[in-house]
């Protein structure tokens, strides 16, 4: 499926559509966001994700998300299931990614 690219107003309707989604906030510069970028890309396109909307929100270009980002390092993820948050985390690892995905596929 890929990943959306996404707005502060895209977000809200996006995650309110899909059952389960999960956003990537970034900000520049950000080594670790390039870091994780390839592995975010390839749980997108994993079949075992199928369940899971991926979206990304470029902190820079949104005042929401900019605003969000101040408080916390990027990059952060957070997951969503109908509509509501369901844990945010800055992240470093793809173990960490992966853990956060699986426990988004075992939400109900």
């Amino acid at each position: 499926m890929g990943i959306t690219e996404t707005t502060d107003a895209e977000l809200r309707r996006l995650v309110r559509s899909h059952r389960k989604a999960l956003a990537m906030f970034t900000a520049v510069p950000c080594a670790t966001c390039e870091l994780l970028q390839p592995i975010f890309e390839a749980f997108a396109s994993n079949q075992a994700y199928a369940d899971i909307v991926f979206l990304r929100v470029n902190a820079d270009e949104n005042p929401e998300a900019k605003h969000f980002m101040n408080r916390q390092a990027a990059p952060f993820f957070v997951t969503y299931c109908h509509g509501r948050v369901v844990h945010g985390e800055a992240l470093s690892t793809e173990q960490q990614l992966r853990a956060m995905a699986n426990a988004l596929l075992a939400h109900l």
